[in-house]
């Protein structure tokens, strides 16, 4: 349903009242005409929980005493004309109303009302209007996720965005506006040749557009997920002809095989073909060059040009390059001149000849030989090693580097202004240090230096921009206490940066600052950027595990600072849980297991040799729990040297007591009562997945058979308000339920064609919800007999659900996202 809060939808009831009469021989009385009676119930679709609702007739027509019997379908009634109802629960009601008049006649009708918490909803962005479906609450603005911009030129600029929205500039980042988009879905690269643009999304479905962007085509899909941007390294490109190029990820690579792979397409998408390099850049003359390693390794052990394809790497053929050499910066001309600088990664400490480390190459033809070049460096850095090189098409080119003859060691930068022959060294700033991604490009480079600017009040760190003229610019926009996870240059004074998905422009070299469409007003100025686990106490009152608990009071508009469980960012794995009474547990970063005996007001740490490093943890009651704990370390290991423990308790988490573990390694774990207890281990490479239920606490355990169930390798379990247990298997897109505490089990039918689910939750009712990857729900209103899926308005990863009633959800995403709803997501 979708409602509207500006419409007063009328009810008209043609209501015939009559008056009959008669007796014995006597003249009948005279006929008294039948007056119409036209009644309006004036009734809202939707209103606030909690909130008094006065409810009224108009009436035309009507003569006498009327009666009035309404029935608010909540088990309430009331017999006045006009009364006044508070719904304290949200849900869907049927208000029912009979007028009578006392003289046999009557009439009735009825209207459906959709009571919830809306308020909290008020000028979010919906995927349903009138503040139904799914509404963004962190971020406010469903626009926020933005891909890394592309620059065509000094002017102009293009980004693909979360809800398919392409983002453009014109103006060097002066202004932006939005083109139309190629579909509802999130998009994750775009590239453009003038008018020509191909964009495409989050499950590699390619678009194409020749009027620049007012029109589009769907041209085929990628034959796998792209590679994560690592670097900012390009993983997509296209010179706007039918050749296309790609970094993919198989996820169902062969044992001992690399997952990557590079693939070309000659007909714009439609079919493709495996590389046998791995690339690492293609030119505008349709060369593509390759690394000598996997492009997952460490970018500097890789040589991004060791393989040169002049065919778009349908043919390779090694670059020449000296032993012990690594290429740094290169250039490609247009008639494939090639300059490059290489850097000589081993030498003889004894005679630190820098000049001979640093190497100056060109190759006339093609890249079949390279001969060396005089390069000329300045003495006081000839004891210096290199650690990074940019170089432009102009010849501008950028070096950073260290002294370590020097105690302690000086950093320094270079230039040079004609491809690398001379060099010269520019000032260092005073307190800086190189910043992660040093080099911008060939003119520029980030530096943190110790800064009293722009709030930074204790001296903190910030990020500063340094080009090669001496400019300097701290690079923290309005609101922002922190320097920027991506850069991107915009001409001469453009910049174009991400402050943890939200992107502003500088046009002016920080003189003016602009947001990009759908990232002003950003509200996230709170420690909560790596949230990992949701919970509510009530439909108000709610709390978000970080690297500290964080507390709402309106329902997750707003966030506050509360109290620290660790130092670190909480990994996947956390969780955050409450029973009746107030008390709830939270599964820390460290290891740690947490209690609040207030409804997350304040938190002590359940200090026990037992409980040093908690993997899953159970909470059934107040008094009855269960963690599953492990001792070893398997990234040094592997898993044969961890060993896992049952712990249960039964005061809450004052006292516990060790218990045997049914699984080899870590699983599932759900409690169904005091004393019954279900473990679901996933399949391994070369083991089944089981299921082992306890009817005693733990101390004793039963395998189950479940059909079907044997593959399932992403499994988990969960309970429903009714008692039922759930078990998901989150890969295989497959449900079962057992409704006798575990003891059988029932296949249920979902939508097939399912990516990775994530979590399923439920309330009372009936109504239950499963998230996923790609933006997906799924939701139920007959305890799981059906699912449909719902618009979630985003393409992002959903990875928790949670709700306090059947109307009242919320929902976790990747990148700190929360969605909510006040009608169950429809």
């Amino acid at each position: 349903m979708n409602p509207d809060s500006n419409r007063w939808p009328a009810c008209l009831l043609a209501l015939l009242l009559s008056a009959c009469g008669g007796g014995g021989d006597s003249p009948p009385p005279p006929v008294t005409p039948t007056v119409p009676l036209s009644v309006e119930l004036q009734l809202p679709e939707r209103t606030e929980a909690g909130e008094a609702l006065s409810l009224s007739t108009s009436l035309g027509g009507a003569t006498g005493t009327l009666s009035y019997q309404w029935d608010f379908g909540d088990g309430q009634r009331s017999t006045e004309a006009q009364p006044s109802h508070r719904y304290e629960r949200p849900g869907r009601y049927t208000v029912s109303l009979t007028v009578q008049n006392g003289q046999g006649g009557s009439a009735s009708a009825q209207r459906s009302l959709h009571i919830g918490h809306y308020k909290r909803l008020e000028g979010r962005d919906c995927s349903g209007v009138q503040l139904s479906g799914w509404c963004w609450l962190q971020p406010a603005s469903s626009a926020r996720w933005l891909a890394t911009p592309q620059v065509l030129d000094a002017r102009t600029a293009i980004a693909a965005g979360e809800l398919g929205q392409l983002v453009h500039s014109r103006d060097g980042g002066r202004s932006w506006g939005l083109l139309s988009p190629p579909a509802a879905t999130k998009l994750v690269e775009v590239r453009a040749q003038g008018e020509q643009l191909i964009v495409a999304d989050a499950a590699g479905r390619l678009y194409r557009s020749s009027d620049g962007g007012r029109s589009w085509a769907a041209r085929g899909k990628l034959p796998a997920p792209l590679t994560d941007s690592l670097g900012g390294r390009p993983r997509f490109w296209w010179l706007g002809n039918e050749r296309i190029w790609a970094n993919v990820i198989v996820p169902e690579a062969a044992p001992g095989q690399s997952p990557y792979r590079s693939v070309v397409s000659q007909d714009g998408g439609l079919s493709w073909q495996t590389l046998a390099l791995r690339l690492t850049q293609v030119e505008r003359n349709g060369w593509a060059w390759g690394a000598d390693t996997d492009f997952a390794d460490d970018l500097q052990s890789v040589n991004r040009w060791a393989y040169l394809s002049r065919d778009g790497g349908l043919s390779t053929e090694p670059m020449p390059l000296a032993a012990g050499r690594a290429v740094m910066a290169q250039q490609v001309a247009s008639d494939g001149t090639i300059h490059r600088i290489t850097l000589l990664r081993s030498f003889d400490s004894q005679r630190p000849d820098l000049a001979a480390r640093l190497k100056l190459e060109l190759s006339r033809d093609s890249g079949r030989s390279f001969e060396a070049q005089p390069t000329r460096w300045p003495q006081e850095l000839l004891d210096g090693d290199v650690s990074e090189v940019r170089m432009d098409a102009e010849g501008n080119a950028l070096a950073i580097g260290a002294n370590h003859q020097q105690a302690p060691s000086r950093p320094w930068i270079a230039t040079s202004r004609d491809g690398g022959r001379s060099w010269s060294e520019l000032q260092w700033p005073q307190d800086g240090a190189f910043y992660r991604g040093a080099l911008l490009d060939a003119q520029s480079l980030l530096l943190t230096r110790v800064t009293t600017e722009l709030g930074n009040p204790d001296g903190r760190r910030a990020v500063t921009l340094q080009d090669s003229t001496g400019r300097q610019l701290t690079l923290q926009a309005p609101g922002e206490l922190q320097g920027p996870d991506q850069l991107v240059r915009l001409g001469v004074d453009g910049l174009l940066l991400d402050y943890q998905g939200r992107w502003v422009a500088t046009p002016d070299f920080g003189k003016t600052w602009v947001p990009l469409p759908g990232h002003a007003g950003y509200e996230e100025h709170n420690p909560y950027r790596h949230i990992r686990a949701l919970a509510f106490t009530d439909a108000r009152n709610g709390l978000v595990l970080s690297g500290q608990i964080g507390r709402s009071t309106d329902g997750g508009r707003s966030w506050q600072a509360g109290e620290p469980l660790s130092d670190a960012w909480n990994p996947p794995g956390a969780s955050l849980q409450f029973v009746a009474g107030g008390l709830g547990w939270a599964k820390a970063s460290d290891g740690g297991l947490w209690r609040s005996r207030n409804a997350g007001a304040s938190w002590e740490r359940i200090w026990t040799d037992a409980l040093t490093d908690v993997v899953r943890a159970d909470l059934f009651d107040a008094q009855h729990g269960w963690a599953l704990t492990a001792f070893g370390n398997p990234t040094t290991c592997g898993q044969g040297c961890v060993s896992y423990h049952l712990e249960r308790t039964r005061d809450g988490g004052s006292s516990w007591t060790r218990l045997a573990w049914p699984a080899s390694g870590p699983a599932s774990l759900l409690a169904l009562g005091p004393q019954v207890l279900l473990v679901n281990r996933d399949a391994g490479p070369y083991t089944a997945a089981t299921l082992h239920r306890s009817e005693d606490g733990g101390q004793t355990w039963q395998q189950l058979t479940v059909a079907g169930l044997e593959g399932s390798s992403e499994g988990l379990l969960r309970r429903d308000p009714q008692g039922q247990a759930w078990l998901l298997d989150r890969k295989a897109g497959r449900l079962w339920r057992s409704s006798d505490l575990g003891r059988s089990w029932q296949a249920m039918a979902l939508p097939t064609d399912l990516p990775l689910l994530n979590d399923l939750h439920w309330a009372a009712n009936g109504a239950g919800w499963i998230v996923g990857d790609e933006g997906l729900i799924l939701a139920t209103r007959d305890g799981g007999q059906t699912w449909r899926r719902q618009d979630s308005g985003t393409g992002r990863s959903l990875l928790q659900a949670f709700a306090a009633d059947s109307e009242t959800v919320w929902i976790l995403g990747e990148s700190n996202t929360i969605l909510a709803s006040a009608t169950g997501g429809e």
